[in-house]
């Protein structure tokens, strides 16, 4: 979203994911950042302290505000430097509303996490996708949150009716799906990852969603030049990655055509976490 200040341009957006690491504790069929893929191709990466507090900061020069910050994996709980990510993301608090970890609920935070949480409760958050017995420190997080004072935040995907409706199959990035010019763009209209710009940036690059984002890294397509943002090359101007951020959501991208998309009352949804 642009808007004008005082004749200043303004680049702010919803949210924004940050993809730490690959690696996972469980092994879900259908998982949407494709941690499958990722070990199928025995490609494990685990991004540096060093690398994320660059994205970090190209993240926030780039854009003036982010509603929701939200720290991804794999299962971040992972990273052993989660606790220094977070601190550092607090660098920019006066440009986020909330930052929030999405774990699986197989790992309980050790004390430097619940500390960080405590002592930044405002602007900190853990979100507990729940997956049943799989989730098996839950209830753990759940009460280490009472007893210490800090927000979480329990999605249920254990349930008949599990929380939004369970997982979308997304399909396989691999496949050009030969959709006509009007099938595209119906279908970009109608997605939710579109339409709520999904950004996510991994290995220093921004796309607007994550089928953009390991479609590319996989090589199953190649996106255009507008498409995404290599905050590392230092060969595009500050100015043309704004614009380009400005623009994504916009219109369709390569992507569309390599994805089911994510139309909220159509898409196939399927059992969520089913393990392999």
């Amino acid at each position: 979203m642009i808007s004008t200040n005082d004749d200043k341009l303004i680049l702010r957006e919803r949210q924004l994911g940050i993809q730490i690491l690959n690696k996972c504790s469980l092994n879900c069929k259908l998982c949407a950042t494709y941690t499958q893929e990722y070990k199928r191709s025995g490609i494990e990466y685990i991004s540096s302290i060093d690398e994320i507090m660059r994205e970090i900061d190209a993240v926030f020069t780039l854009y003036d505000f982010i509603d929701d910050i939200t720290v991804t994996g794999g299962e971040p709980l992972l990273h052993k430097d989660l606790d220094r990510i977070l601190l550092y993301l607090l660098k920019y608090q006066n440009q986020y509303n909330v930052s929030r970890v999405f774990t699986n609920g197989t790992i309980i935070p050790d004390k430097n996490i619940i500390d960080m949480m405590k002592k930044f409760q405002a602007k900190l958050q853990i979100v507990v996708n729940h997956y049943g017995k799989l989730s098996k420190h839950t209830e753990d997080i759940k009460n280490i949150s009472i007893e210490y004072g800090f927000n979480v935040r329990i999605n249920d995907y254990s349930k008949e009716n599990p929380y939004s409706g369970g997982w979308v199959d997304f399909g396989p990035l691999s496949e050009y799906r030969s959709y006509t010019d009007m099938d595209v763009i119906k279908q970009f209209n109608n997605c939710h990852e579109a339409n709520w710009k999904c950004l996510i940036v991994y290995k220093g690059q921004l796309h607007l969603c994550p089928a953009s984002l390991h479609g590319s890294l996989f090589k199953h397509f190649k996106p255009k030049e507008d498409e995404f943002i290599d905050f590392f090359d230092n060969s595009v101007s500050f100015e043309k990655k704004r614009q380009i951020a400005a623009g994504l959501g916009k219109k369709v991208i390569t992507a569309c055509q390599y994805c089911n998309g994510f139309d909220i009352k159509n898409s196939r949804r399927v059992v969520p976490a089913e393990q392999v």
